[in-house]
């Protein structure tokens, strides 16, 4: 019955769905994009990697984390 059926937005990398279209906007930017260290020329898959990235190699010089990463 295509009353019922709900509309999804869907990830063309991978399987994610949601139902609305700036969640699978942030989905494709924290999971698809590469993200960029601002303290070297290193570029990690997913934000996450980018922060243990920073925290291990630019602890010492890091006042903010947040202050650190920047998305392309």
């Amino acid at each position: 019955d295509s009353e019922n059926k709900e509309d999804f937005y869907c990830c063309t990398k991978c399987k994610y769905k949601c139902k609305k279209e700036n969640i699978l906007k942030k989905h494709m930017i924290l999971k698809h994009e590469d993200h960029q260290c601002k303290q070297c020329p290193k570029k990690l898959p997913t934000s996450f990697e980018l922060l243990l990235h920073v925290s291990k190699h630019h602890c010492e010089t890091a006042v903010e984390t947040s202050d650190l990463v920047e998305q392309e």
